[in-house]
Formats: C-alpha cells, sequence, structure tokens
C-alpha cells in the first residue's frame, strides 16, 4: 500500500482508485504510479485523436459525439484535470466533456460561443475547485 502515499502530487480526491481498479493494482502488482501514467497517456492517446478525427468539423454536436471524445467523458471525474491542462494550453471543444463529467457550467451568456472566454472561464473555475 505503499503507492497510496503518493497520490497527494495528483489530487487525492480525483485520483483515488475506485475499489475495482484498486483490486486490479493488488492483483497485477501494478503501482499507483504506473496507473496514474497509463491514464494520463490514455487521455492523451484519446485527445490526439479526437483532434485529429475532428480537425474539419465546425459543428459542437460533430465534435463531441466523435467517439474519442465520449471515451474520455467515460473516463470521468479522472479526466477533469487533464481536459483543464490541455485546455489551458490550448483552447478547443471540451466544455461539452467538461460539463457532461462535472455538471457545471462556468461559463456565463455572454461569453457562450467564444472559445478563448469559455476556456478561461473553465480554467477559472478548475483553479478554483482544485482541479489545477
Amino acid at each position: 500500500m505503499a503507492f497510496l502515499l503518493e497520490p497527494y502530487k495528483y489530487h487525492l480526491l480525483v485520483f483515488a482508485p475506485t475499489a475495482i481498479e484498486y483490486k486490479f493494482m493488488m492483483d497485477n502488482n501494478v503501482s499507483y504510479s504506473m496507473y496514474f501514467l497509463d491514464y494520463v497517456q490514455k487521455f492523451k492517446n484519446l485527445a490526439a485523436t479526437w483532434k485529429y478525427d475532428t480537425r474539419i468539423y465546425s459543428f459542437t454536436n460533430q465534435i463531441a459525439l466523435n467517439s474519442a471524445y465520449q471515451e474520455i467523458i467515460g473516463m470521468g471525474e479522472k479526466a477533469v484535470p487533464l481536459i483543464l491542462s490541455d485546455l489551458k494550453k490550448e483552447p478547443n471543444h471540451w466544455f461539452w466533456a467538461l460539463q457532461a463529467i462535472t455538471g457545471y457550467d462556468p461559463v456565463k451568456s455572454g461569453q457562450k460561443g467564444q472559445i478563448k472566454k469559455m476556456a478561461s472561464a473553465w480554467v477559472d473555475w478548475g483553479t478554483e475547485n482544485g482541479y489545477i
């Protein structure tokens, strides 16, 4: 259980493994660090696939219904810091995923449709709520 001492670096409440994940880690002798890195790599691969697949789309529903994007949503709350980090570096259409996962939308009505302002609102929200 030594790996449980390390997660403070990675937002313990966000990245604490579920019971099933913990059992998998114990059964397969996988350290928390290895598990976390695999999760990050999975996110990066899915995000790259999503960005490539949707690069020519302009409609939000086309962008958000992409299978890689949906799989990122399926990663749940653990994906939120990764999405926010990506959003901070490069404003993109992560808003649907963030709202689906968190159940919240910090974007004011006057900011809707303005990607940079929407990204800024989400990054500010993530900072205030300990995700960044």
